[in-house]
């Protein structure tokens, strides 16, 4: 792999420009801040026919908020923060750390071009199972269902402690768990893979698969074949629309779930625990980013959503920039690149063309503020909307959801 030194341009309006061509990258954490709005219903979906054929940007109200955003820069189009659950709603055992959980909780969110939704809990941190939906297009939180009931502990050895409790609620609702990046959207539902429950990991609970239909509000386990049952628990997540694989890693696998079925299965072959994973569905390429030695790897979507060997990136992340495991990722359809956030106001982009590197970072206007140990925790909250040719992400309770304008390059 080519590399060269590192220097400094401006893109944009106060956007400096780090560039590398090789992975030698990255990742810390974000902070972001805006104003509280009470949730409301979603607007009917707006298309271009809908007003003789006007460009979607001009009809809602993310298009007119991003208009005249400028590549580079930041807006949260004064949107609400996240509308959690109060403990009045979901009073203990169920509370936990609180539902702030759901965002700090290593969990990720699902997203569907438009909306991202948001649930999970795990280990102590928070015991509802309640999802929120936010609408891009209408910048407007919904509550989509209440939290299940019926936690049922379980006291294994006998000595009067809670061991574990059921991956299952009594009402027939999972018991949350830290999703990491094993939330997805696929086929109209949100699919959620592995992750250690609440209330103490139940030991059977990672190799359940559980999806859960915005239209009705309801969730539904998936049955079949389970066949990643080693380190279930880190579960990397990647939707391919053209195949229709729900590429799905752990620490040492990875596979093809399709039509809820299992259908291919590779070795991974060095472990990796947390990483993030997408796809480039119009360059048929799958990519896992971590922050270990040569943990970026590449694999090539062959035919009926097999994969070809794997390829390595070589790269070394320096300690004080860790943690990409934990930034976002997701694919630019436009300019045709991976982008990854940390929360801050600094994105890094990656281009499969060559596998060069550029970091963006715009230090005027609004945007995200620094970054914590908990808001760091970005995972699959962060998302490319190509009809606004924006990217939104969110990773703090406390403030609006942040879009992001790429730069062209």
């Amino acid at each position: 792999m080519r590399s060269t030194n590192a220097r400094n341009r401006t893109k944009g309006e106060g956007g400096t420009v780090n560039t590398a061509a090789s992975l030698a990258l990255i990742l810390a954490v974000g902070l972001v801040t805006g104003a509280a709005v009470a949730a409301a219903e979603p607007e009917p979906a707006v298309t271009p026919a809908a007003d003789g054929g006007r460009d979607l940007r001009e009809l809602t109200p993310l298009g007119a908020c991003v208009r005249d955003l400028r590549p580079g820069a930041w807006t949260d189009c004064g949107t609400a923060p996240i509308p959690l659950l109060t403990k009045k709603d979901n009073p203990p055992p169920y509370w936990g750390y609180g539902s702030t959980g759901v965002i700090y909780g290593w969990n990720g969110a699902a997203f569907d071009g438009r909306t991202m939704y948001f649930t999970g809990g795990g280990h102590k941190f928070y015991g509802g199972n309640e999802v929120y939906a936010f609408d891009a297009y209408t910048l407007q939180w919904k509550i989509l269902s209440k939290p299940g009931r019926g936690l049922v502990p379980i006291d294994k050895d006998g000595d009067g402690k809670t061991d574990y409790c059921r991956a299952i609620y009594t009402d027939g609702t999972p018991n949350p768990r830290h999703t990491y990046d094993g939330i997805v959207w696929a086929d109209g539902k949100v699919y959620i893979f592995g992750g250690p429950t609440y209330c103490t990991a139940d030991p059977g609970a990672p190799e359940a698969i559980w999806a859960f239909d915005p239209a009705r509000g309801q969730y539904e386990q998936i049955p079949g074949e389970k066949p990643l049952p080693k380190s279930y628990v880190h579960v990397k997540t990647a939707f391919d629309p053209q195949s229709g694989c729900i590429f799905v890693a752990t620490r040492k696998d990875i596979a093809c779930f399709r039509s809820d079925t299992w259908t291919h299965r590779w070795r991974l072959g060095r472990g990796i625990m947390e990483a993030m994973m997408d796809v480039a569905p119009d360059r048929r390429l799958l990519i896992v980013v971590a922050d270990v030695k040569d943990a970026v790897r590449v694999w090539d979507i062959k035919e009926d959503g097999k994969l070809g060997p794997a390829k390595q990136i070589r790269h070394s992340i320096p300690a004080r920039t860790s943690r990409s495991s934990r930034a976002g990722l997701a694919y630019d359809t436009k300019r045709r690149v991976f982008v990854l956030w940390r929360g801050g106001r600094e994105v890094i982009v990656i281009d499969p063309d060559d596998w060069s590197v550029e970091t963006h970072v715009n230090n005027e206007g609004d945007g995200p503020g620094p970054t914590s140990a908990l808001t760091s925790r970005v995972y699959s909250k962060w998302g490319y909307i190509e009809s606004h040719d924006v990217f939104m992400g969110y990773n703090d309770h406390r403030q609006g959801v942040w879009f992001y304008r790429p730069v062209d390059r």
